[in-house]
């Protein structure tokens, strides 16, 4: 019998320690980061006078930005002991991979693929949010090149897990629906809806 919570119940993480933080202890502090610096960034470009569209533009690039540059570099530094990692980033992610349990396994199309969002689509998401706050012309540029990556990336994220029959996540509908599809559905969501505005834009 497995001595953890994750899926396929054969996998084999030898070093594993339960996470030390609940889901709602996790949930709530990533909501109220994420949230107190989603306002302060609202509170920068309202300032600006630059309307609504690029409001909600400059805070998703530097919300994205940052969870790529934060969240998604501790992963990477720290894949191959979060099995044992007790910290609250450690707990995030031993929580997050109930949906997904090749985040504790080297798995290597998981590495690639933060790797590549952490080295180079978490620096060029920050630099679009700078851009459309100073409102330069480049910022089309930028947001075509990073939301097509985003689009690229999150759906194989997806069909790989598909594919396989999602032999990775957890049965239940909560970590199906809610952390495997809901947690990465923004980063499909919003670069539809940015591409096809600066689509309207540059044709």
């Amino acid at each position: 019998m497995s001595n953890h919570p994750y899926y396929p119940k054969t996998l084999h993480l030898p070093n594993y320690l339960p996470q030390t933080h609940s889901a709602l202890q996790i949930l709530l502090t990533l909501a109220l980061t994420l949230g107190s610096v989603q306002a302060f960034a609202y509170y920068k470009i309202s300032q600006k006078n630059l309307g609504k569209k690029y409001n909600l533009q400059f805070i998703w690039f530097l919300t994205s930005g940052l969870i790529h540059s934060t969240i998604e570099v501790y992963f990477i530094l720290n894949n191959t002991r979060l099995v044992e990692d007790l910290g609250v980033m450690g707990s995030l992610w031993k929580e997050y991979a109930k949906s997904d349990s090749r985040y504790l396994t080297q798995d290597s199309l998981i590495l690639v693929m933060e790797s590549i969002t952490v080295l180079i689509w978490g620096p060029l998401s920050l630099l679009t949010s700078y851009l459309i706050y100073t409102y330069n012309p480049a910022r089309h540029l930028t947001i075509i090149l990073v939301c097509l990556a985003h689009l690229y990336g999150c759906t194989i994220y997806y069909l790989t897990t598909l594919y396989e029959g999602s032999i990775h996540c957890d049965p239940q509908a909560y970590y199906f629906w809610g952390y495997f599809i809901g947690f990465n559905a923004p980063w499909i969501i919003f670069p539809i809806g940015i591409l096809l505005n600066s689509s309207k834009v540059i044709l």
